[in-house]
C-alpha cells in the first residue's frame, strides 16, 4: 500500500506587515474588522503571512477576535490560515507556509524588552532549523528601549527568521526619508528624535543595532524609501513599519517585490508593507550592500555549513547570540 505523499510547500511565499490602528475599535468601543481584511485582501491578494499589531483584546474572550480575522482571511483569500497571538501584536499564515514548533504568550525579556512579542517558531520541510516569525511593535515613546528591543530581536539571527511590524524607528540611511523635526510639535519630536550638537536628529540607535547584527530590510536593499505612515500619523510621515529577515534568509528576499501600499481610503494611520521571500535560497551566499558602504561592520554572509549550524560570516565579528 503507497500512503499519500503531501505536496511539497512552494518555497516563495508572499509576506505582509500591517499595523491597524487600535485594532479597528472605534470610538463606540466596537471592533470592526471588515476595513482591514477588505485593505489587505485587495492590496496583497497572494498573502501568505501577515504580521499584525495593535491587536488589541483580540485574545479576550476565548480568541474570537483573533479567529474571526482569520476567518475573515479564509474567505477573502481562501485556504486555511493559522492564527497566534502574543501581547498586541498576531502572526496569521496559511497552514501550508510550515507546522508551528513553539509559541509562548508571555513576553520573556530574553527576547526583548517591553512590547516585543516572542517569536513563533515553525517547522518547514528544507530548512535545517525551525523558522522564526515575530510581529513587533516597538516602543513609541522611547529610543532607549526600542533600542534594548533591537538588542533582544537579535537572537534569532541564527535562524531562518522573518520578522514584522512596527519599529517606530527609522533605518540608518543618507537617503531615508527624515521629518524636518524642529517644526513639529515637541511631544512628536521627542518620541523619534535625539538631541545632538544643538538640534534635533532622528534617534538611529535601534536600527543602527538591527543593522549591525544582520537583518536585512526588504525596503532598504530595495531603495525604497517609502513612507509607510499615512497623514495622520503624527504629522511626521516616515518609513517605520519594516519587513526584515535574518542574514540566512537575505539570499531569498525576491527583487522588485517591496511595496508600501498607499491606500485610497486610509482605514489606519498606518499602511500595509508587503514582499516576496523564497525560502529555496536559504543559506545562500548574499551580501548587503550597506554592509560595507554605510555600516563599515559587514561582508559577505557565507551560509550555514551542512548541519545547520548557525551562520558564518566572512570578514565580520557578528555579535554574540543565543540560538
Amino acid at each position: 500500500m503507497t500512503l499519500p505523499t503531501t505536496a511539497p510547500a512552494m518555497p516563495v511565499i508572499t509576506v505582509a506587515t500591517f499595523n491597524y490602528e487600535n485594532g479597528g475599535r472605534g470610538q463606540d468601543n466596537i471592533v470592526r474588522l471588515d476595513p482591514a481584511l477588505d485593505h489587505i485582501a485587495e492590496s496583497v491578494p497572494d498573502l501568505d503571512l501577515l504580521f499584525l499589531q495593535e491587536a488589541t483584546g483580540y485574545q479576550d474572550d476565548g480568541k474570537r477576535l483573533l479567529y474571526q480575522f482569520a476567518e475573515g482571511l479564509h474567505d477573502r483569500l481562501t485556504d486555511t490560515w493559522e492564527a497566534y497571538a502574543s501581547l498586541n501584536n498576531a502572526i496569521f499564515f496559511r497552514s501550508d507556509v510550515g507546522r508551528v514548533a513553539q509559541h509562548w504568550h508571555d513576553d520573556r525579556q530574553e527576547f526583548g524588552l517591553i512590547q516585543h512579542t516572542r517569536p513563533l517558531r515553525v517547522r518547514r520541510d528544507g530548512l535545517p532549523l525551525p523558522m522564526a516569525l515575530s510581529s513587533v511593535h516597538w516602543r513609541y515613546c522611547s529610543g532607549t528601549a526600542r533600542l534594548e528591543q533591537a538588542e533582544g530581536l537579535g537572537n534569532l539571527i541564527p535562524l531562518p527568521a522573518i520578522v514584522g511590524g512596527d519599529f517606530n524607528g527609522m533605518w540608518p540611511g543618507a537617503r531615508e526619508l527624515t521629518p524636518n523635526w524642529r517644526n513639529l510639535d515637541p511631544h512628536v519630536r521627542y518620541h523619534k528624535t535625539i538631541f545632538e550638537h544643538g538640534t534635533w536628529v532622528s534617534d538611529l540607535r535601534a536600527g543602527w543595532m538591527s543593522l549591525r547584527q544582520g537583518w536585512v530590510d526588504f525596503g532598504a536593499l530595495a531603495e525604497d524609501y517609502t513612507a509607510t505612515t499615512n497623514s495622520g500619523s503624527d504629522k511626521a510621515p516616515c518609513r517605520i513599519d519594516r519587513l526584515m529577515v535574518s542574514p540566512s534568509l537575505g539570499a531569498g528576499i525576491v527583487r522588485d517585490s517591496y511595496r508600501v501600499h498607499i491606500p485610497k481610503r486610509p482605514v489606519s494611520d498606518h499602511r500595509i508593507v508587503s514582499g516576496r521571500v523564497d525560502l529555496a535560497e536559504y543559506g545562500k551566499p548574499f551580501h548587503a550592500p550597506w554592509w560595507d558602504e554605510e555600516s563599515g561592520v559587514g561582508d559577505t554572509y557565507v551560509g550555514g555549513d551542512d548541519s545547520g549550524q548557525p551562520n558564518r560570516y566572512k570578514g565580520w565579528a557578528r555579535p554574540e547570540v543565543r540560538a
